[in-house]
C-alpha cells in the first residue's frame, strides 16, 4: 500500500498539467497521423534543459502547437512560456513542472489548440524561474511582432471639398484586403474628392471621424470585424455648424488583443480641410432670426409709433374740416 501511494505521488509530481489555458490537452505521446507543417526553434533553458515546437495537423487535419520540454538533469525544473498569436494579438501564459526521475531523462509533450496562421505563431520562454519576467518580455514582443506581422490593406474614402452651411454630406470609408485603392476609389458613389493609400490592418479595426466645427453621425458601427475576402465599411454624416474653413479627422485604429485585453493602436491619421459656405440669403435670414428681439425694438416699434402718429393727425384733420 505504502509503494502504490509512493508511485501515485511520484506521477502527480511528474506530469502536472500545465495552467492557464481552457484548450490545452496533454499527452506523453504523439497523436496519431500527426503531419508536421513548421519546426520552431529549439531553446535552450539550461544545463540540459531543453524546449522543442512544431506547428502540427493532427489526425483529423486540426492543427495545433506542439511542444515537448527535455529535462537530462537530476534536479526538478520550472518552464515558464507565452504562447502569441501575432496576427490577432491572443497571448496564453503558461508554465510546466518538469520533476525528474532518477531513472532517466524526463519528457513531457504538450499540445496547444491553434486558430491562427502558422507563420503568425510566436513563442517566448522567460528567464529560468523568473515568472513575472515574461510579462514584459511578451508586452515588447507581442505588440513589436503584430504589427510587423499585420498584413497591408487598402482603403479609400471621399471627403467634400465644399458644403453649404445648412445642408449634410455622407462620407464613406472603404477597406479591403483583396482589391487594390484604385478599385476602391472607383467604388464609391458619394460625392468629394476620393483619396486612399494602404494600411496596417488587424482582425478588429476602428475608424473615427472628427471635427469640432461639424456635427457628426457614424452611420455604421465604429468598430468592425474585418474581413479577407469582403470589403469593410464605414459611414458618417456630416452637418456643419459654423461657415469658413474647417478641418475633418479621420483616425484608424487596430484594436489588439494583449494579455486578454483589447488594446488600441492607432495606425494613420488623416486630416482634410472643407470650405463651408454661406449664401448671402441665407446670412439676411440668419441675422432677422438672430436679432429680431433687437429690430423690433429700433425699427419696427418706431415704425408703429409713427403710423399711429399719422392716423391721428388724420383723424384731426377730418374733424376740423367737418366744423
Amino acid at each position: 500500500m505504502k509503494r502504490l501511494f509512493s508511485f501515485i505521488l511520484f506521477l502527480a509530481v511528474a506530469f502536472p498539467v500545465a495552467a492557464g489555458s481552457p484548450d490545452l490537452f496533454t499527452s506523453d505521446r504523439p497523436l496519431n497521423g500527426e503531419t508536421v507543417i513548421k519546426k520552431l526553434p529549439d531553446h535552450k533553458h539550461a544545463n540540459s534543459l531543453y524546449s522543442y515546437a512544431w506547428i502540427i495537423h493532427d489526425g483529423t487535419g486540426k492543427k495545433l502547437l506542439k511542444l515537448m520540454h527535455s529535462n537530462g538533469t537530476r534536479s526538478d525544473h520550472k518552464i515558464q512560456f507565452g504562447i502569441l498569436c501575432k496576427s490577432t494579438g491572443r497571448i496564453g501564459k503558461y508554465h510546466q513542472y518538469l520533476s525528474h526521475s532518477y531513472h532517466g531523462a524526463v519528457e513531457r509533450v504538450q499540445y496547444f489548440t491553434l486558430d491562427c496562421p502558422e507563420n503568425n505563431v510566436g513563442l517566448k520562454f522567460a528567464n529560468y524561474e523568473t515568472w513575472n519576467s515574461i510579462d514584459s518580455n511578451i508586452a515588447d514582443f507581442s505588440v513589436d511582432d503584430m504589427l510587423d506581422k499585420m498584413e497591408f490593406g487598402a482603403i479609400a474614402f471621399n471627403v467634400p471639398e465644399n458644403i453649404n452651411v445648412e445642408d449634410s454630406k455622407e462620407i464613406l470609408l472603404m477597406l479591403s484586403l483583396a482589391e487594390s485603392v484604385e478599385k476602391l476609389k472607383q467604388s464609391i458613389a458619394t460625392e468629394g474628392a476620393k483619396f486612399g493609400t494602404t494600411i496596417k490592418v488587424s482582425d478588429r479595426m476602428e475608424a473615427r471621424l472628427s471635427g469640432h466645427m461639424f456635427q457628426v453621425t457614424a452611420i455604421t458601427p465604429e468598430v468592425q470585424a474585418v474581413s479577407k475576402n469582403k470589403k469593410t465599411e464605414w459611414k458618417w454624416e456630416i452637418h456643419p455648424i459654423k461657415d469658413g474653413k474647417h478641418k475633418l479627422h479621420l483616425t484608424l485604429t487596430a484594436l489588439l488583443e494583449i494579455d486578454g485585453y483589447s488594446t488600441p493602436r492607432t495606425i494613420r491619421t488623416f486630416d482634410k480641410t472643407i470650405e463651408v459656405e454661406i449664401l448671402a440669403t441665407q446670412i439676411i435670414k440668419r441675422f432677422f432670426n438672430n436679432n429680431w428681439q433687437w429690430l423690433w425694438a429700433a425699427i419696427l416699434v418706431p415704425i408703429a409709433g409713427w403710423r399711429w402718429k399719422q392716423s391721428q393727425l388724420n383723424v384731426e384733420n377730418t374733424h376740423n374740416k367737418a366744423n
